[in-house]
Formats: structure tokens, sequence, C-alpha cells
């Protein structure tokens, strides 16, 4: 067994676990993961590729959602083709949501998207959506997005596209989640795989000397197993290769530092149910705060700060400083036009209710500092916010 560097670590292995499987002739062999609010996860094939299966229900699914849950799969698979134009036809409308801040209205859209690569398939009783992995594009990235999202309607049609733009941790995650290709089983807790396992499990690694020696030589390796196998080996490799070299950019800054902010509310249920509760919220001209209802819940966007958003400033750095106590300060405020009965309600009908702040920054020691106003957090107390945070090296 390999053995882990001091300062990385391995792969987490689940150890003793007998957890409940739900077979199906579609769906296959699903497991429970019995973590926040509950859900059952498999593989599935799409084009070709090997994409993880979430099926988001709860522990005693009936056979009806498991039904339709299978046949929009079997849409999935047979119509992808039609799901991957509908991409390249809403980037051709400009159509779409994104969380990249930047302007990307004057970037050219790639010609040739068949280096999608199908990642994650999402089924609820009602609506499902596929998701692509952008790594293997020329550029890297679609439009400054690392992750490309279909929505399916209950008529089992596209209906929204959208771009996302993903933290490193967030992405080291979601790559060790992924089933490892067989001719690729000799790399799991390799050198490279350990970098990617430390910054999914702790979001940062307080580089050395010795540390950056360490991953150009990952690098060098993942590099040449690139160097021929089958497409879904290829895709798997040239997706470590992607964030080992966002690691590798993200540790050359010689200061720890925020480069990236967001604040959102979320609104989960843990059997995925929905309440509409958007009219019962206050929103003003000019208020930074906007309520997103697509995806897997609804989200209250308070606020996001990103360094793109001052690289023209005579002082890039102090701009991005002063902004992010200015935009506290902004979502404090509309958090004091929203009444408590409201959040209250949804928590009374089992509803998960909190603020949850994505920070993403440069490491050069094993912390960084974010100060919060202490009006934001009174308003958080008042609506009965509880505040999750997620940090991780920034591109």
């Amino acid at each position: 067994m390999a053995e882990a560097h001091p300062k990385l670590c391995l792969r987490p292995k689940a150890v003793g676990l007998n957890r409940p499987k739900l077979e199906h002739p579609v769906l296959g062999t699903l497991e429970y993961i019995n973590v926040d609010g509950g859900w059952w996860q498999g593989v599935t094939i799409v084009a070709g590729c090997s994409a993880r299966l979430d099926f988001q229900k709860g522990a005693n699914p009936s056979q009806d959602d498991v039904e339709k849950a299978a046949k929009y799969l079997q849409t999935v698979r047979t119509h992808e083709p039609a799901f991957r134009a509908f991409v390249g036809q809403k980037l051709a409308e400009r159509n779409f949501d994104t969380n990249v801040e930047e302007d990307v209205s004057g970037r050219p859209i790639p010609a040739d998207l068949s280096k999608l690569r199908p990642s994650m398939v999402v089924l609820w009783s009602d609506w499902a959506d596929l998701e692509y992995d952008c790594s293997a594009l020329p550029e890297g990235h679609l439009l400054g997005a690392n992750r490309v999202e279909v929505l399916l309607d209950a008529g089992e049609t596209p209906t929204k596209l959208f771009l996302h733009r993903d933290d490193l941790r967030y992405k080291a995650g979601r790559l060790l989640q992924q089933i490892v290709p067989t001719q690729a089983e000799d790399y799991v807790n390799s050198l490279a795989d350990q970098f990617i396992s430390r910054v999914a499990q702790w979001g940062s690694i307080g580089f050395n000397p010795e540390l950056r020696q360490l991953l150009t030589r990952a690098i060098e390796d993942v590099k040449r197993r690139l160097g021929g196998g089958t497409p879904d080996y290829l895709a798997y490799m040239r997706s470590v290769k992607a964030l080992l070299l966002e690691l590798e950019a993200a540790t050359s800054s010689p200061e720890s530092r925020i480069f990236d902010l967001r604040v959102y509310v979320r609104v989960r249920h843990p059997d995925g149910k929905r309440l509409p509760f958007k009219q019962k919220l206050v929103f003003a001209p000019g208020d930074r705060a906007r309520f997103e209802g697509a995806g897997k819940f609804p989200i209250i966007y308070l606020f996001t700060v990103n360094d793109i958003e001052f690289e023209k400033d005579p002082d890039p750095l102090a701009a991005f400083t002063a902004a992010v106590p200015e935009r506290y300060q902004q979502a404090a405020c509309w958090l004091a036009n929203q009444s408590p009965e409201v959040f209250e309600s949804l928590r009374a009908a089992g509803f998960i209710t909190d603020v949850f702040i994505s920070i993403g920054a440069r490491f050069a020691t094993e912390y960084v500092d974010l100060p919060m106003p202490l009006e934001f957090l009174a308003q958080c107390s008042r609506l009965g916010f509880a505040i999750t945070t997620s940090i991780g090296p920034w591109e």
C-alpha cells in the first residue's frame, strides 16, 4: 500500500461500511450515501464515458420515483447528442446562467464541443440534470467555466444551461468521487493523487521548496501517462493534469490572501422538496442579492468578490480589500429587510437554511484571515442562519 507524504494524504477509504443497495435494470447498482439528507449513488455510461450517477431521494424511495428516475436516465443516454447541441445553441444565443464574474460576452465560443465529457447525471422524480467536464476543451474551460450543467424538465427536454466555475477544493472532491478507469489503477494514491486528495480533504497545502519539487514531479508523471490509453482513461488523466496545473498556479503567489469570495443563502430539503418563497422576499433596485431557483435547491446570492473585477484598478489588491467589507455591509442591509417568519416557516416545513461562504485563496502558509462585520453576523442570527464555510486554493 502506498504511503502518504507527511504533508499530503491518501484517498479516503470507507472501511467496514455496509451501505444499503438498490438494484435496477436501468439505474444499475446504487449505494445509499447517508450524508447531507442522503442520496443514492452509482455509475453510468453516457456517450461512452463513465459518469457519476446520483438519485436524489431519501432512504426509502417509492417504486414510482425509481421508475421516473430510470426514464430520465434512458432519455439522457439516448438523446445526449441533442443535449450537447442544446449547449451549443444556448451558447450561440448567449442565453445561459453563469457564476463566472468577469465579462465573457466578447469571448469566442468553441466551434467544437465534442470534447465536453459527460461527468455526472443527477436524477429526481420530476427533473434531472446532465453535467459536462470542460477540461478537455482547447483552453481547458468554457467561457471561464470548468463545468456545464444542462437541466431537463418534467417533459424530459433540456430547458436551461448553467456554466459553473468551481473552486479548486470542490473540483478535487468531484474528481475523487469519479470512478478510476481500470487502466489508471496504479495511479491511485500516487504522488499526483495524494496532492488532489489533500486539496479535496483539507483545502490547503502549506508549500515549501520540497513540495513544489514534488508537485512538478507529479505533473510530469501525469503528462507521461497521457501518452496513450483508452478514451475514458485519457479523459480522466486530462482532468488530473488540469487540476495539478491549477494547483501549481495557485501556489505561485508569495502571499496568503483571498482572491475569490462568494456568499449566499441555501434553502435545502433532505428529500429534495421545494416550496415557493421568492415572492416573500424583499428586493429593491440596486440590490446585489439575487434569487436563483434552478439547480438542486434554491439559492439567494448575496454577493461575490473576485480579483478579476479589479485587475484594471491602479491598486487591485487595495480595491479588492476595500470591496469585501463594503459588500458584507450591503448583504447585511438586504438581510435586515427580510422577515424572520419567511425562513422560520421553511424550517418548520423541514427545510435547512444556512449562509454558505465559499472562499478561494492562495496559500503561502496554512491559513488566511477573513473578518466578518458584526452587522452581517447579527442579521444571520436574527434570521436563524447557521454559517457554513468552505475554503480552498484559488487558481
